[in-house]
């Protein structure tokens, strides 16, 4: 009998610990728009999947990706030297980057669009959306990168 009791104490501390017996569907990114100095983010509208608990709304998150720095040694003129380069970053879409992410709340779940105000060029960005309800947030979405490239600071 004391086995039983500790399986449902086990079973009841598991679902109070925030494992959801509904899950909400992540959003998907449908389209990104480039402005001036800023984004539109449009995402597939997340239907209602537990009863009591609609979609209350929605959350954008953006990283920025920095540069690599590498360091290698060249030979100049017959000696070592250090040298230091910054390397394009690469977006891994099937990771979650590190860092905490600017984030832009949607309190409407009838909204799917976003603005990201402040992008900056030659920077690339990783972008995702989440649902939410009163008491949990659902999957994020898969990944959307986008770097704005400035003419002028382009090179050939």
């Amino acid at each position: 009998m004391k086995y039983f009791i500790l399986l449902v104490a086990v079973t009841q501390a598991l679902l109070a610990s925030g494992q959801p017996t509904n899950t909400i569907p992540a959003p998907h990114i449908t389209i990104l728009t480039a402005r001036d100095d800023s984004l539109d983010v449009s995402w597939s509208k997340v239907e209602n999947v537990i009863s009591n608990e609609p979609v209350l709304g929605y959350v954008v998150k953006v990283w920025e990706i920095p540069p690599v720095t590498v360091y290698k040694y060249e030979v100049k003129d017959g000696e070592k030297v250090l040298v230091q380069e910054q390397k394009e970053p690469e977006l891994d879409t099937t990771k979650i980057p590190s860092g905490v992410p600017r984030e832009i709340k949607v309190p409407d779940a009838t909204i799917t669009t976003a603005n990201i105000d402040g992008i900056k060029f030659n920077v690339l960005y990783h972008i995702r959306v989440l649902a939410y309800t009163k008491s949990q947030q659902g999957p994020l979405s898969d990944a959307a990168g986008i770097k704005l490239i400035d003419n002028d600071t382009k090179t050939s």
